[in-house]
């Protein structure tokens, strides 16, 4: 297989490659992996080519991602995909190489198949070396969950002001789950599309049909 016929496929199908933001980080101290530090880093790392992501393939009918935001992708060639997988891979990272280990298998006709005919949640793909070309919404009117690390204040009843000085102020890092909107997100990346699909078609902020073959033609 070559990245012709990968991007045949694709377009067939009228599917899309992205890589979410977690949902589920609530014991994240590390503001860089949350949202919006993640996505950012991840179109950083993406461009590098030197590691790999956990990415899911969505089409109309099957949109289960591992998070409501993120960011699709454009392979830049056929060694850029390390590993498919129709369900979750379980990949983990190895410590040494910085490289995804994965319960996937190698990019063929028939792993490619699978994805597109056995997937019922999300499926996993490993993917490095790729352009990021748009953001990706799971919607465009409904709250989005993200994980976000920020500055929760905390009260104390009945504490006085030189309490909260000796403390260190009112308030302590955290994770937190919170909900935003599209337009809250196209506003932390200025400079990409925002995406989504509306009835079965992928759809810009503009409301515009989104044209696939300029990603894959």
């Amino acid at each position: 297989m070559n990245i012709e016929d990968l991007n045949k496929e694709l377009l067939m199908n009228e599917a899309l490659i992205v890589h979410c933001s977690c949902c589920g980080k609530a014991a994240e101290k590390n503001q860089s992996r949350t949202f919006p530090h993640d996505l950012r880093n991840a179109i950083d790392v993406l461009d590098s080519g030197n590691i790999d992501l956990s990415c899911s393939v969505i089409w109309a009918q099957h949109q289960h991602t591992f998070g409501d935001v993120g960011v699709i992708l454009k392979v830049r060639d056929i060694d850029s995909i390390t590993s498919v997988s129709f369900s979750d891979s379980g990949s983990f990272r190895d410590p040494e190489t910085q490289m995804l280990c994965s319960g996937g298998e190698p990019l063929s006709d028939s792993s490619l198949a699978d994805t597109f005919e056995k997937s019922l949640m999300h499926n996993e793909w490993t993917i490095k070396n790729s352009d990021v070309v748009a953001i990706y919404v799971k919607n465009f009117s409904d709250e989005l969950s993200v994980s976000k690390y920020d500055l929760l204040e905390v009260h104390y009843p009945n504490k006085s002001d030189d309490f909260y000085e000796l403390m260190g102020g009112k308030g302590t890092f955290c994770t937190e789950l919170i909900n935003i909107n599209s337009n809250q997100v196209e506003e932390m990346f200025p400079g990409l599309p925002l995406w989504s699909f509306v009835d079965g078609k992928v759809v810009s902020s503009k409301g515009n049909v989104v044209s696939l073959s300029s990603i894959y033609g």
